[in-house]
Order: C-alpha cells, then sequence, then structure tokens
C-alpha cells in the first residue's frame, strides 16, 4: 500500500468511516482503539484486517459474521 492510501491514519478513517455506515459502530469504536494502541504500522493494518477486507477496487468491506466485537462463521 502506497501513497496516500497506503498512509495508516488515512486507512484508519476509511476503515472507520465503513464500519460505521454498515451499521457496526462499536467495533468501529474498538478498532480505533486497538488500532491507536497497537504502536506499530504492520499491527495496525493487520488489526483493521480484522474487521474489514481489503479491496483495491472498491475499498474496505466490512468482514462477514461479525457480532459485538466477536468473529463468527
Amino acid at each position: 500500500m502506497l501513497g496516500a492510501r497506503g498512509d495508516v491514519y488515512n486507512l484508519l478513517c476509511i476503515t472507520n468511516r465503513t464500519l460505521r455506515h454498515a451499521g457496526q459502530q462499536e467495533q468501529a469504536e474498538e478498532m480505533w482503539r486497538r488500532v491507536l494502541d497497537s504502536g506499530d504500522y504492520y499491527k495496525a493494518v493487520s488489526i483493521m484486517g480484522e474487521y474489514v477486507e481489503f479491496d483495491e477496487a472498491s475499498g474496505p468491506v466490512p468482514r462477514v459474521g461479525w457480532l459485538g466485537g466477536v468473529p463468527h462463521g
């Protein structure tokens, strides 16, 4: 991930907005805290990847099967 799309803060904002638009407010807040506490770019991207699937063409998509911050299915 290079350029503006690779900036961890830009990715965090896009991922946060994606989760909120999908009605996943609690997951967005949890992910935000975890990323800011991670202290490492690669850990941060990995954490975001737990909540969304990154797709270069269309942007992040919320992961299917999340319920209350716990992955299912």
